[in-house]
């Protein structure tokens, strides 16, 4: 299994077991200010971006962007948060993809 489907695997079985944990009364895992939607997202297109979908994966850094100023625009939060769990997966991903496997 690829490193990036690794790690979007780990964060969205993350999310629904924290997801599930609310509904049956378990504990949450916790995990601090690191958003799971942001890490999944960015693992995804790091995937696309190694598998050959180059313009795909522009699109959805394009999309990514483009959603975090319009959240910004509405809510006022802390975009630079968000923006850096994003790149710090995305980055770490191809890294150790590329160290790894040679891409």
């Amino acid at each position: 299994m690829d490193i990036p489907l690794m790690i979007a695997s780990f964060f969205a079985t993350l999310w629904l077991y924290n997801k599930l944990s609310r509904r049956f009364g378990f504990s949450e895992v916790q995990i601090g200010m690191f958003d799971l939607a942001h890490a999944s997202f960015a693992a995804l297109l790091a995937h696309l971006s190694l598998r050959g979908y180059a313009a795909d994966a522009v699109i959805g850094v394009a999309m990514y962007l483009t959603y975090q100023i319009l959240d910004y625009l509405a809510k006022h939060d802390d975009v630079l948060k968000d923006i850096a769990a994003f790149a710090g997966v995305y980055f770490t991903t191809l890294t150790a993809q590329v160290v790894a496997f040679g891409g």
